[in-house]
């Protein structure tokens, strides 16, 4: 009796990640993009986060970090690297334009959290800190 409680108690707290973009580049590998919700804090403009990267070719945990009013995203292990945001799914770093579904994923769970309230009312209450 005690196992399967523990069994089915474990899923449930487990569960702080958000999927935020499965995407397909590569010659067809799947890459799939979650964001911990957990870790979420926001800073002035800056929201911090983070961000699990999964594909065929392997996963990671990566800290990142956004600044919604400028639309910048930045991996906050490579602060030299900073992406701007253009337009719905378009991120410019270095001089090029990349259409990039993980960052705008990200985007728009941290960054618009209170137009999507209604879908992830949980999230309400860790931006109201």
């Amino acid at each position: 009796m005690l196992i399967l409680l523990f069994a089915q108690s474990t899923p449930l707290l487990a569960e702080t990640w958000i999927k935020v973009a499965t995407f397909y580049k590569d010659g067809g590998i799947k890459y799939d993009r979650w964001i911990d919700v957990k870790s979420i804090v926001q800073r002035g403009d800056w929201v911090y986060a983070n961000m699990k990267l999964k594909s065929d070719r392997g996963k990671g945990i990566s800290p990142i970090k956004i600044n919604c009013k400028e639309g910048v995203f930045q991996y906050a292990d490579y602060p030299n690297s900073k992406w701007e945001r253009k337009q719905n799914g378009i991120w410019k770093a270095a001089g090029k334009e990349y259409n990039s579904p993980g960052k705008e994923g990200a985007y728009d769970l941290l960054c618009k959290e209170y137009r999507r309230s209604s879908n992830f009312p949980f999230l309400r209450k860790l931006f109201s800190d």
